[in-house]
């Protein structure tokens, strides 16, 4: 397996270039070598994984898969935006997932719950966080920050499309599972299909059968590691999620097809 080149560089953000770089570096000394990986460890843990489901109210198939695994002393799950889930909400006042680390004081129910959650997260060595969307994109694993553990946590699924999204700027308040050491999302679509619901739940009775065995660069074959770089507000050209297209001389790779108002998002390939 060959080193990854630094792709475009250009393409990422000032502020974020070095951290890229440094990943990378981490990255290609991983494929480089047969040395084997294991996830990382906390002292006192309840449990090694909190799967969150419903962190948007209207996205259930994350809630739809946990319930039909059996309990464990590996896991536990809770449904994140209670309160939206029951009114079939992306949310109440403000996107959960846009508002850790959240405000335990706050008059706003996402943030009060964001902190809440968050304050969870030390009890369990790795946290995952299931989302729901309308575009057939299947499932993917999003990583929201260029953190090494992140990408080895996402390797023990078998998950074969990993993506980094990352803000263009840094901001205050971001995703649940930028605050969780490490925590990755894992995105599924269409959202209502029962036969996505079916897939997840194998990938996960998958994955906690299986987390705990090393992670070698073996772990990267049949998969893909993209970059979201921008987006496209509108398209003649038709889009399909994680399939190589051209627009006005432009090369990309689309994501979310049609979901949030857009054409798609476009993401460049690093592997």
């Amino acid at each position: 397996m060959k080193s990854f080149t630094c792709f475009m560089i250009t393409n990422i953000p000032k502020n974020l270039q070095k951290e890229f770089e440094q990943f990378q570096q981490k990255l290609n000394v991983f494929v480089d070598s047969s040395e084997q990986h294991v996830l990382p460890v906390k002292n006192g843990i309840k449990k090694d994984i909190l799967f969150l489901g419903a962190t948007h109210g209207d996205e259930k198939v994350g809630v739809k898969a946990l319930q039909r695994l059996e309990e464990s002393n590996k896991f536990d799950w809770l449904l994140a935006n209670e309160e939206a889930y029951k009114e079939g909400k992306r949310f109440l006042e403000i996107d959960m997932n846009r508002a850790a680390p959240g405000n335990i004081d706050s008059e706003k129910y996402e943030e009060r719950r964001v902190a809440e959650i968050l304050r969870k997260f030390n009890s369990y060595n790795y946290v995952v966080d299931i989302h729901g969307t309308v575009a057939n994109s299947g499932l993917f694993i999003i990583l929201t920050k260029l953190s090494f553990d992140d990408l080895l946590l996402a390797l023990q699924f078998d998950i074969p499309n990993i993506v980094i999204w990352l803000p263009k700027e840094k901001k205050a308040t971001g995703p649940l599972v930028e605050f969780a050491q490490p925590g990755i999302e894992i995105e599924c679509g269409p959202k209502e299909s029962e036969a996505v619901t079916e897939e997840l739940t194998e990938k996960l009775k998958t994955f906690l059968n299986n987390y705990n065995e090393p992670i070698t660069k073996d772990n990267l074959k049949g998969k893909s590691i993209f970059w979201v770089e921008g987006k496209i507000e509108k398209s003649s050209v038709p889009l399909k999620d994680f399939e190589l297209t051209k627009v006005e001389g432009e090369e990309f790779y689309p994501l979310l097809v049609g979901e949030y108002g857009i054409s798609c998002y476009k993401m460049t390939k690093i592997k």
